[in-house]
């Protein structure tokens, strides 16, 4: 049995986060990698773990009797700089930049869900809705109806919109209403009203999530 594996692992901050495939054909992983590399349907990406920003990459490695050689890529500034990763055991044979679609708080049903789930049940319906961020919060409101969420901080409220704007773009639907700079009396009415529907004022004051 050959002591050379492949491995398709992700990244982030050049620290392994997981494996997610693992194959001893070398050709067998370049395909698999190839595939995963050339269709992606992130919506909502991760931007944040822990407070920090991330880096993800998705890599081909080589563990044991590898053939390899050094690579480069541009940073933000444009140098060249190798690659090489925290853990010395790990030879890159491929490497890119990589999105993983980030998961929103929906305090309604009190669990972590993905755009698409949220989509689905909040934002398809033919009625005029609108959504608007207060503080790190999302408030999606059809009719009568008020739903909240919690996005990590304020920056990623605001980014939530852009991209739900986008959605709605892309979809053809123009029956949602997007407001990410509210007034200080528009925010001190809804702080009113969605107390008034039960959803306590220092979980709306909360500036992040994490």
């Amino acid at each position: 049995m050959s002591d050379t594996k492949y491995q398709i692992v992700i990244f982030n901050n050049k620290s392994k986060k997981r494996v997610i495939a693992a194959s001893n054909i070398y050709n067998n992983i370049i395909k698999k990698y190839n595939k995963i590399t050339t269709k992606s349907n992130v919506i909502f990406s991760t931007k944040y773990n822990k407070k920090k920003e991330c880096l993800f990459e998705i890599a081909v490695v080589c563990i044991g009797k590898c053939k390899s050689k050094v690579l480069h890529r541009r940073d933000e500034l444009g140098r060249l700089i190798e690659i090489t990763t925290k853990n010395k055991k790990y030879h890159i044979l491929k490497i890119r930049d990589f999105e993983l679609e980030e998961k929103i708080y929906d305090h309604q049903q009190k669990k972590r869900i993905y755009f698409e789930e949220l989509f689905g049940k909040y934002l398809s319906s033919t009625n005029i809705i609108q959504m608007y961020s207060l503080n790190n919060k999302i408030i999606i409101q059809n009719m009568e109806e008020f739903a909240l969420f919690s996005l990590k901080n304020i920056g990623e409220a605001r980014r939530f919109i852009e991209v739900a704007q986008g959605y709605f773009v892309q979809l053809h639907k123009s029956n949602c209403l997007f407001s990410k700079d509210l007034s200080t009396p528009q925010r001190k009415e809804i702080y009113n009203l969605l107390e008034s529907k039960g959803f306590e004022r220092s979980l709306l004051y909360k500036h992040y999530t994490y």
